[in-house]
């Protein structure tokens, strides 16, 4: 018997012969809640919840064009929005505007009638929000609301307590902070920091069995002044057991394109688009411009003189000037020298020093990218349907790629247009997660866009090299949906799944607790149903038994399902 229950924690809860199968997180008390009679239009399994931020909510069980309307997947992600920020409000303590709404405690003598001994009222003490109780026909002060109050923002992540941690070393102490949320295992925070801070293994007992004790507390821990707890000692353990999270199949190394087209055809390609450019009336380069993008294909073909050979200001600038000469379905090749030109050192070093060109070609691929999702895939800005730039979807994804690859780029664009990265990502894993935008591409093209989320996950997490506040929860949370939608559609290509994998699987090793939370809530819009049982019984019985492929999608489903 399935049913559902709500409480007045913003729970919530779906039920399946006794088992919790899903708890759904409100911004608020969930009142009530009822299930809708099934028909052609609702589907069957549907529930409306009443909450007291006066919003009825529909929730479909399995629905299928429910996972094609783009407006309803939006409503999701904008409701698991205003559930995490409400979270954080809660952590944060009371507002100013909730303070002001409360009773001002001068009045308290008007709030008697019919109060009940011991009963407990919030009232704005000279603008401070104080709980008071009931006793003997008169209003007794408790204390201040204050909230967890030590919540905060660690490298742009939210967490509901940020501990300071002194480490010792042999230079003196050093002062780190120490992320945690409510109901998390202080195993899996205590993982995270000793990875992020690449520390010792043996501290992870030690760690975690003061984030136990201190959780909410502000005493700092010096880690290392004391011998840490032995590995193998089970008394250091015994409070909660680590946890066993099987993710083996995490991101290890960038995707890059470094492969060479045939410089002839190319250079002949190159000739005639900027012929039809000229014969058109548009812009189209000189002689001497053309000429300078020849030598930096030259240059750029010598891959073996990558060490001592250098472009020209001019021939970047030629190079860069080609998307302004040709129309976005022919831009392919710009974007495919482009790609080739960020991985050669000089040039990214010189990228790196004006990077204005640069951040106005990625910022082209925004607007594009954005265009194509606004009108669901049919035109893009320049009029043209998404079918019709497969070519140039396929090379601004390989360019897009390289560049979050590049250190010397990436460093500049952390510090100059940090923004810029997370617009840029976002847009790319927007376009993953439209199941008509999706399903358009053909598969080299699905493939090559996922690298782009791929490659910043890599910077950001594994190898801690691009500031972490480009990884935005909105950005995470689109990765995780695009992920969702390619186990959904891919039918084709192995690779594209195992890439979309690895996402989810880093994702789920450096930040478990979030992912598993958002991957559930949004899993009932995307495919219908829970994200752990969709995963072992529809996706991984599609690709060959063993394989790297399905081992990466069991680990998932296994830690979803726990």
């Amino acid at each position: 018997m399935d049913f559902v229950s709500c409480g007045e924690d913003g729970s919530f809860n779906v039920w399946s012969g006794g088992e919790l199968v899903q708890s759904i997180k409100h911004p608020t008390t969930v009142w009530t809640a009822a299930a809708l009679p099934q028909s052609a239009e609702v589907g069957e399994g549907c529930f409306v919840t009443g909450c007291h931020d006066g919003n009825l909510r529909v929730f479909a069980k399995n629905n299928e064009s429910y996972n094609q309307n783009a407006l309803i997947v939006q409503l999701n992600i904008n409701f698991l929005e205003e559930v995490l920020e409400k979270q954080k409000a809660r952590s944060q303590g009371p507002s100013q505007e909730e303070v002001a709404k409360a009773v001002k405690w001068e009045d308290r003598g008007k709030h008697t009638a019919g109060r009940k001994e011991n009963d407990v009222m919030v009232f704005n003490r000279d603008g401070t929000l104080i709980a008071a109780q009931f006793n003997s026909g008169s209003w007794v002060f408790i204390g201040e609301v204050t909230g967890q109050g030590d919540g905060g923002h660690i490298d742009g992540v939210w967490f509901d307590h940020v501990m300071p941690v002194e480490i010792e070393t042999a230079t003196g102490l050093k002062n780190l902070q120490l992320g945690y949320n409510n109901g998390e295992n202080p195993f899996v925070a205590a993982q995270r920091f000793i990875d992020h801070h690449q520390m010792p293994q043996g501290y992870l007992a030690q760690i975690a069995d003061w984030i136990q004790e201190r959780a909410g507390k502000n005493s700092a821990p010096t880690i290392g002044s004391a011998a840490p707890a032995p590995q193998n000692n089970p008394a250091s353990v015994n409070t909660i057991a680590a946890p066993v999270v099987h993710v083996s199949h995490v991101i290890n190394g960038y995707a890059v394109y470094d492969e060479l087209p045939n410089q002839g055809k190319l250079l002949a390609k190159l000739q005639e688009l900027n012929n039809e450019a000229a014969s058109s009336g548009s812009r189209a380069l000189d002689a001497t411009s053309l000429s300078r993008v020849e030598q930096a294909i030259a240059t750029l073909w010598e891959t073996s003189r990558y060490h001592t050979s250098e472009l020209s200001l001019a021939e970047l600038q030629a190079l860069f000037h080609l998307t302004d000469c040709f129309t976005v379905d022919k831009r392919f090749i710009v974007y495919d020298l482009l790609r080739l030109l960020v991985l050669h050192p000089q040039a990214a070093s010189s990228l790196a020093a004006s990077p204005a060109g640069l951040i106005t070609v990625l910022t082209q691929i925004v607007e594009l990218l954005s265009s194509l999702v606004a009108s669901g895939g049919s035109t893009s800005s320049a009029g043209l349907p998404i079918s019709a730039l497969q070519n140039t979807l396929l090379t601004m994804s390989k360019f897009v790629a390289n560049v979050w690859r590049s250190d010397t780029i990436r460093r500049t664009l952390n510090n100059t247009s940090s923004t810029l990265v997370s617009q840029v990502t976002f847009a790319f894993t927007v376009l993953l997660s439209q199941t008509a935008l999706y399903t358009a591409c053909n598969k080299t093209v699905r493939l090559a866009l996922l690298a782009v989320p791929f490659n910043m996950l890599a910077s950001a997490y594994v190898f801690n090299v691009m500031n972490n506040g480009t990884a935005t929860s909105e950005v995470v949370e689109k990765i995780i949906v695009a992920a969702l939608q390619v186990f959904h559609s891919e039918r084709e290509t192995e690779a594209t799944v195992y890439r979309a994998a690895q996402c989810l699987q880093t994702l789920m090793k450096y930040a478990l607790m979030d992912t598993k939370r958002v991957l559930l809530a949004t899993s009932w819009v995307v495919v219908g149903t829970h994200a752990g049982s969709f995963i072992a019984q529809q996706v991984v019985p599609r690709w060959p038994t063993g394989s790297a492929t399905q081992t990466a999608l069991q680990e998932i489903a296994s830690e979803l399902n726990k």
